[in-house]
Formats: C-alpha cells, sequence, structure tokens
C-alpha cells in the first residue's frame, strides 16, 4: 500500500465542476483501499479538512473496518516509513526534490495522468528532465496516446537541454501504461428489464424505438462537439425511416448559454431525431439511464480528453458502442467487436497558431484553445452513419456486441483488476528501491521554454492527419446549400476569427463544386492564402459540419 496526496478537489465529484479525473482518482483510491480494507490508510496532506473526508471516504470503503492516519506535508520520516507516494497527477517532481533532503531512495513516487492539454500538466512532465526522479519511480500513463505525448514533452525538452549543454540522459522514471477503470457491478443490476421499461416510459419512447446515449459533460468547448454526432444520427434515421430515433444528452452544462447553443444545434442538424437532455447528476439518471438505451455513442473531439470512462461505463452495462478513434478508446473498444471505432481527422503538426501562442501568453482562454483544436478535428460522418445503421437495423448485433463488451470490461476495466496491477507496480517499485539502498546509491541533485505546436503533439489521437497534398471533396450539393447555416451556428462563433473568413470558405466551396475537389495545397493557391495550416484547420472544421470529406490515398489527375 501507499501513502495518498489527498485534496477533496482531486478526489471529490458531487460539486458543480464535475470532471472525469475525480471520478477517477475516487474510484482508484476505494479500489485499493478495498485489497486491504482492514488496514491503515495513510492520507499525505497539509489540511485537517482534507484528512476529514479521507478518513470519510475509509470508512464509507469498508463498512467501517479501516483506519486512516494524517501524514502532514513535508513528514518525510514518515514516508520513509510507508515507503510509497501516490500522487493523482503527473505533479512528482517537486516531491523528488523534497525527498533529497533526505535520500532519494527513501521512498517511491508514483504519478498518475488524466489530461495532457494544459500548460501546468505540460511544465510538470518538462520538470521530469531536470527532477531527481529514479528508476523506483513511476508515473502511469492511462493510455498508449498519453504515454506517447509524455515521450514526446520529455524528448523535445531534452533535445533543447542537449543543444545547450551536451549529452541529456533521459529520466530514469517508470512510465507503465495502465488504463482507469470502474466497478462493474454497479452497472449490471439483476432488474435491467424493469428498469429500461420505468426509463424508457419516463420519456415516452417506445418499446421498438432506438435510443442512442451520450453521457458526460456537455460542453463544446472541453469536452466534445456534437455537431457530427447529430449529424450521424439524423443521416442514419433517414436510412431507416420506419424507426423512431431517440438521443439522450445525459450530462451537465458549464452555463445556460452551452445549454442554448446545444439545443439549437439539434434543431438545425437533426430535426427529426427526438433529443432529450437530461441531468446526469441526477442520481437515478446517473446509475440507469444506460439501460434505456440501445447504443452508446461518443465522438470525442477534444485534446483534452485523454481516456474516457463512460465509455467503459457503457459497455459494462452491455451496450454496443460508437466511438472516435481517439486517445484512450483506442485502448478499451475492440473495433468490430464490442462496437465500432470511428477514423477521425486532425491537421498535421509545424507551426504555431495564433490561439495556441495566444494562450501561451496567457492572452487566450483555455477553453476557447482546446475548443478550437476540437473544432479542427472530426470524426468520419460517412463511417458513423454506417456504422450506426448496422446496429439499428440488427437488434442481434446490438445484443452480440453489448454482451461482447460486458464480458470485456469485467475481465479487463473492474477496478479490482486494475489495483492489481497497481498492486504489483508498488511491489516492482519497492524491490528496485531496496536494492539500490543495499548498493549504496545516495541522492544526487540535479540544479528548468519549450512550446508545443498541439498540432503536432496530439498527432497520435486522430486516425489520420490532414496534409498539405490531402484531397478535399464536396459531400454533397445540399450540404454546400446549407453551408452558411451550419457555419453561422452559435457555437461555431467562438474561434471563427481563428478560421478562414466566410467569403474565403465560400471560394472554397464554389472551387471544389467547379473541379470535383482539389488538395489542400490547391485550394491554397486558388484563394492566396500563403499559411496552408489555416486551409488544413478549416477543413477539417467544414468536414465535422458535414460539408467535405478528406479522402486518403487518392490523387487527382
Amino acid at each position: 500500500m501507499a501513502a495518498f496526496q489527498y485534496r477533496r478537489d482531486a478526489y471529490e465529484w458531487s460539486g458543480p465542476a464535475l470532471m472525469g479525473r475525480q471520478s477517477a482518482n475516487d474510484g482508484f483510491l476505494r479500489a485499493m483501499i478495498s485489497l486491504n480494507a482492514s488496514s491503515l490508510h495513510h492520507c499525505y496532506t497539509a489540511h485537517e479538512p482534507d484528512f476529514l473526508s479521507f478518513a470519510a471516504v475509509i470508512q464509507d470503503a469498508t463498512h467501517g473496518y479501516g483506519r486512516a492516519e494524517w501524514i502532514k506535508l513535508g513528514d518525510d520520516e514518515k514516508l520513509k516509513e510507508i515507503g510509497r507516494l501516490f500522487v493523482p497527477s503527473p505533479a512528482i517532481a517537486g516531491h523528488a526534490w523534497r525527498r533529497t533532503r533526505d535520500d532519494s531512495a527513501a521512498y517511491s513516487l508514483c504519478g498518475l495522468t488524466h489530461s495532457m492539454s494544459t500548460k501546468r500538466v505540460i511544465e510538470a512532465v518538462r520538470q521530469y528532465c531536470r527532477a531527481p526522479l529514479k528508476e523506483w519511480d513511476a508515473l502511469v500513463c492511462t493510455s498508449n496516446c498519453v504515454r506517447q505525448i509524455v515521450d514526446k514533452i520529455i524528448s523535445c525538452e531534452i533535445e533543447q537541454l542537449a543543444q545547450r549543454f551536451g549529452h541529456i540522459a533521459r529520466p530514469e522514471v517508470l512510465m507503465p501504461v495502465i488504463p482507469l477503470g470502474i466497478n462493474t457491478k454497479s452497472f449490471d443490476p439483476v432488474n435491467r428489464e424493469e428498469l429500461r421499461k420505468s426509463f424508457r416510459g419516463s420519456l415516452a419512447i417506445g418499446q421498438n424505438d432506438l435510443v442512442v446515449l451520450y453521457f458526460g459533460r456537455l460542453d463544446y468547448l472541453t469536452k466534445a462537439n456534437p455537431c457530427s454526432l447529430y449529424l450521424t444520427v439524423e443521416a442514419a434515421r433517414k436510412r431507416v425511416p420506419d424507426c423512431r430515433v431517440h438521443l439522450i444528452l445525459a450530462g451537465w452544462y458549464p452555463s445556460e448559454l452551452m445549454d442554448t447553443h446545444f439545443r439549437e444545434a439539434a434543431r438545425l442538424l437533426c430535426p427529426s431525431v427526438t433529443v432529450h437532455s437530461l441531468n446526469g447528476r441526477d442520481p437515478s439518471v446517473r446509475m440507469n439511464v444506460w439501460h434505456a438505451a440501445d447504443v452508446f455513442v461518443s465522438f470525442a473531439d477534444n485534446v483534452q480528453e485523454s481516456f474516457g470512462l463512460t465509455c467503459l461505463e457503457a459497455m459494462a452495462a452491455g451496450l454496443p458502442v460508437i466511438v472516435s478513434d481517439w486517445n484512450g478508446y483506442r485502448d478499451t473498444v475492440r473495433h468490430g467487436i464490442d462496437g465500432f471505432r470511428i477514423p477521425t481527422i486532425m491537421p498535421e503538426g509545424g507551426t504555431i497558431n495564433d490561439v495556441a501562442f495566444g494562450y501561451e501568453l496567457e492572452m487566450e482562454r483555455y477553453e476557447r484553445y482546446v475548443g478550437f483544436l476540437s473544432n479542427t478535428a472530426c470524426v468520419d460522418i460517412s463511417a458513423a452513419v454506417e456504422a450506426l445503421t448496422k446496429l439499428m437495423l440488427s437488434p442481434e448485433l446490438r445484443r452480440k456486441m453489448g454482451g461482447d463488451a460486458k464480458a470485456h470490461t469485467r475481465s479487463t476495466f473492474d477496478w479490482d483488476r486494475i489495483a492489481e496491477q497497481y498492486s504489483k507496480l508498488f511491489q516492482d517499485l519497492s524491490q528496485r528501491r531496496t536494492k539500490a539502498l543495499a548498493n549504496g546509491q545516495s541522492a544526487r541533485t540535479f540544479q528548468r521554454p519549450l512550446h508545443f505546436d498541439p498540432f503536432a503533439l496530439f498527432e497520435s489521437f486522430p486516425t489520420q492527419l490532414v496534409r498539405h497534398d490531402s484531397v478535399v471533396v464536396i459531400v454533397d450539393l445540399t450540404a454546400v446549400d446549407e453551408s452558411d447555416s451550419r457555419l453561422n451556428l452559435e457555437m461555431n462563433r467562438f474561434c471563427r476569427d481563428l478560421l478562414l473568413p466566410l467569403e474565403t470558405i465560400r471560394a472554397i466551396l464554389l472551387h471544389l463544386v467547379k473541379n470535383d475537389g482539389d488538395t489542400v495545397n490547391g485550394i491554397a493557391g486558388v484563394v492566396g492564402e500563403k499559411h496552408v495550416e489555416r486551409i488544413s484547420q478549416t477543413v477539417c472544421w467544414l468536414a465535422k459540419l458535414g460539408i467535405v470529406r478528406v479522402l486518403f490515398n487518392k490523387r487527382l489527375d
């Protein structure tokens, strides 16, 4: 077991600013506690209210059998006695420096990744190149995509330092990939059919109607833009005209204005689909909405999203899933078995765009920064429509994929399974540290600018990158006729100034119609745009709105 660094805002998920990391941290803590329910559990924190909150979790998770001990911040002697400190973020470099007051082998450090898109997190990983982190320390990466980003940050920092100081060794810290988990039993109640009938009845959903579910924060700036989802559900419904389709958006909006923008887009993009907006914080919705659904869909397109817990929850509830081929979904959803992963695109890296530079200088809000990146990433809408149509037409396929998804989640992503992996990791770290102490390894101290092109940093997220020679074509003339309406959606106004002017976009669409498509480079030449990357970014935005498509492995005659 380890001592847990604990702050209520990192673990409690009942407040207004609920994030996935809080739910994940709480689940992880409870899983680790359950491995040794009657043991003494150690809380590393500076403030008594945080310790009291930790103690309450211990009592709840162990049904009163567990005990909590408060280790005050800076008590290295107590940490040395325990041997391990778990930190629910990548910020372990500062702890490594503090540890050198005694010995770098005094105890092991273990950090955990969540979102990798904030300056604070990137800076925390950069510090690994200078901090006295050792081979008995670890940063757990929750997905292979996240591991690639961590490697990229460290490699760039080492390259910069090496240019100044010569050869620089990579940090010795371990970086295993261990996914997040869920309590799978919570999503498989014995009265599932009763819950399904009751929940659907409360929303006037017929027995033979098809329900598509999205669960999570309803925020097009920091979570997922819903345009691709709306367009997919509408197009699939038209392919199966006899099927009445409902789309449930279960979650929470950061503001009433955001709610208004979601509803406006739904009215325009999926007018024939009945859309229900439910409060995902309501416990009855949180635990039961899964059983009213037939298919779960999540088109994550935001670089803030690094794993995706709600997809696992849907799978545990026996739902087939349709998700974007993006970040952690690649590690959780087996394409063609548990559901479908839909290919994604994003512009290639190579330049620092204005909004990223503005965020670096603290002139741009973080929300606009990641929202802009989200607007330049999208799923292949036609592939998404194909996948949803298949599931709509085949109840048997839905049952088969849902059953496989449930079994996969139980065997691989239940918190009990994940806790076992952490237990083995902690044992490995202890063995490495014990060996170092036996060999007499003593503390060695080391005495800290990097700015990332976000498209280069997150290039591992999408399936394919839109390059200068990528071919762009019109989806259909109806989409072109509706382009002004789609471009003028309120939710698209926040970053319009970062893309091409509307007049230029209209000229691009006219050119593509007349010429049956063109490359990104060709488009730039026609409209006289010297910054080709702005063409790529705008093309991805137009693809998100279902106006154009990007064709790969194709050349124009």
